[in-house]
């Protein structure tokens, strides 16, 4: 083991793909998602007829297939339209 793999705070060995700052874990803004969500899903608000699908690339190429986008709402300060930056633009 090298001595990059301990954190230097506490001492807690670092694995790849771990968030490396304390407390340990995995996740973080820069995780890799998986395409695969592991079963299949079928929903039946992407048209007449209900879809199923496995993957996310799959999910994405059926609803630019059908002309369906996400919804996504915006959440502002409360009192206004604006967030403190805690969204990222998605343009």
């Amino acid at each position: 083991m090298q001595d990059d793999d301990v954190c230097p705070k506490c001492g807690a060995t670092v694995t790849v793909g771990e968030w490396p700052f304390c407390p340990h874990g995995f996740g973080g803004r820069y995780s890799c998602i998986p395409d695969d969500y592991g079963r299949d899903i079928t929903v039946e608000n992407m048209g007449h007829t209900p879809v199923t699908y496995r993957t996310r690339s799959e999910r994405k190429r059926l609803m630019a297939e059908r002309g369906v986008t996400e919804f996504v709402r915006h959440v502002g300060k409360q009192g206004s339209d604006k967030n403190e930056g805690v969204t990222d633009r998605w343009v």
